[in-house]
């Protein structure tokens, strides 16, 4: 899968030895296209295993991600989530079984966390802020979506904008 804006631009490779369905929004997703949230990520694959298993794969890719960036690149991952189970529905296939997020990025400041202002080092009594459920679901390598929790699978890309996530 590929990312054309010229600021991140680069490209993500996966192999499965399983049949898989491409779906990926036109250059700039409608507001259908994303459903609610209006956003969309850089694509999505269906993988159907030998046995039946259904394992949805979303892609976002970032140059820099920062807190802001990865809220950002959460809401792209759902909003890809929900488009994929709009095709699957058409195409009638289901609900996938699992549900896996890569994230891909040039830089990011959320790996050292000793860098980042107190309060957002540690979960804070009474407190959701969408920066603390975020840096959590980085943390934890899990994102929540509305209704499902996917897994998430971070990659640092190389000076050219790739990275190759190997077989999944």
């Amino acid at each position: 899968m590929q990312e054309k804006k010229q600021k991140g631009a680069g490209a993500c490779t996966f192999r499965s030895p399983h049949d898989v369905l491409m779906i990926k929004a036109k250059d700039q997703g409608t507001a259908l296209w994303a459903l609610v949230n209006q956003r969309c990520s850089e694509g999505a694959f269906l993988e159907i295993k030998d046995d039946g298993e259904k394992v949805l794969h979303l892609l976002e890719m970032k140059s820099r991600c920062t807190q802001s960036e990865f809220i950002k690149a959460c809401e792209q991952l759902e909003g890809m989530y929900y488009a994929s189970l709009a095709v699957m529905a058409v195409l009638r296939l289901g609900f996938p079984d699992q549900v896996i997020s890569y994230i891909a990025y040039k830089s990011t400041n959320l790996e050292n966390q000793t860098q980042l202002p107190l309060y957002q080092n540690k979960q804070l009594v009474g407190v959701d802020t969408e920066g603390v459920r975020a840096l959590n679901f980085w943390r934890n390598h899990k994102i929540q979506f509305k209704h499902c929790f996917s897994s998430l699978i971070k990659g640092k890309r190389d000076q050219d904008g790739n990275y190759d996530f190997g077989t999944i």
